[in-house]
């Protein structure tokens, strides 16, 4: 329809916006960046084409990258002063650029015009330390992963070189009973996404349950057609509700959004069968503990894995460090762990 609508109008701001929308909700970078260009080229005061230019830049590329356009973020919080999308965005920009103070000021202007928002709520709290340990909340995982569900495996094997799967896999292979591989697990699969994970490990199964919190990824993996039971919820109530059910547990780049994993390892300890395995990846931190990185993603410390494995008595069979990923062009560092109940 907005291409329709320039062929007879080749400068009409609303229909070069339109189609702008279009592209970037195709994840058409390039294509809805140049549309949005064109309406700043018929006027420099759009409000809503700065906004729509920014969003792409975030969408796009990595935040240390976006900065380098932090005029096109100024832009779009000064045209846009009654928008949180706008001064979210520029204070994630002024933040990689250190300007924290200032950052922190957009933000909490941005909940203030938009309090429902509560993943900017929650990254304000983090950045102010009063925010929950627990993970991220699960409205913002659910919106990003329904958002991209459709192009998720292109976009992970392709753009970022994904391989956790794969490798978390070939771990496992090596440090499990062949006796009890051969005879059939009962799997379930935390977080299963599209299946990217339990395409390797169906060959295994007895049974394959898969629970995620996004609709949209769920019905990706049902296409896939190797679980036997898909669910829509929470991890930890799944586990909870199904004790001494399974063979294996499974979890690839999950806990990336759980801060605090105590929970996860008690339910999951409580989930699994007498020496049932419990098999996961996550981010690397170098100190104590977990941190929120700014790529809003939890990095967890090998140590603090370690304590988790004494306190819910698991044994290790074996922890490797793995790059899991690109982000921004850089390898991201994490663990591929293979744990068993004791």
């Amino acid at each position: 329809m907005p291409k329709k609508a320039l062929k007879l109008k080749p400068d009409w701001e609303d229909a070069w916006n339109n189609l702008g929308k279009v592209y970037l909700d195709q994840r058409e970078l390039e294509q809805a960046i140049a549309c949005f260009e064109k309406v700043i080229e018929l006027n420099e005061l759009n409000p809503v084409a700065w906004l729509n230019y920014g969003n792409c830049l975030l969408k796009g590329v990595p935040l240390n990258v976006a900065s380098e356009s932090l005029e096109i973020f100024q832009k779009a919080s000064e045209l846009n002063p009654d928008s949180g999308q706008a001064q979210q965005n520029l204070g994630l920009i002024l933040e990689t650029l250190d300007r924290k103070d200032e950052a922190i000021k957009l933000f909490q202007r941005a909940v203030e015009l938009e309090p429902d928002k509560k993943m900017w709520r929650y990254f304000l709290d983090v950045r102010l330390g009063t925010a929950s340990a627990d993970g991220l909340p699960p409205e913002y995982v659910t919106g990003l992963f329904d958002s991209y569900a459709d192009d998720f495996d292109d976009h992970l094997v392709k753009n970022l070189e994904y391989n956790t799967p794969a490798k978390l896999y070939d771990v496992f292979i090596k440090k499990v009973d062949p006796e009890r591989i051969d005879a059939g697990l009962h799997i379930l699969d935390l977080g299963c996404g599209t299946g990217l994970s339990g395409v390797l490990f169906e060959k295994h199964k007895q049974s394959m349950v898969g629970i995620d919190l996004s609709k949209k990824m769920i019905e990706v993996a049902r296409e896939k057609e190797i679980y036997d039971e898909l669910i829509i919820g929470d991890m930890h109530q799944v586990m909870d509700d199904r004790p001494s059910s399974f063979d294996l547990i499974l979890s690839v780049d999950v806990f990336v959004y759980v801060g605090d994993l105590n929970r996860t390892f008690e339910v999951a300890a409580s989930s699994l069968k007498p020496n049932g395995y419990f098999v996961f990846s996550v981010e690397k931190h170098d100190g104590e503990g977990f941190q929120l990185a700014k790529t809003n993603r939890f990095q967890h410390a090998q140590s603090y894995l370690q304590e988790l494995i004494e306190k819910y008595k698991f044994q290790s069979l074996q922890i490797e460090e793995h790059t899991l990923r690109k982000e921004g062009g850089l390898d991201m560092t994490g663990y591929v762990v293979v744990l068993q109940k004791l």
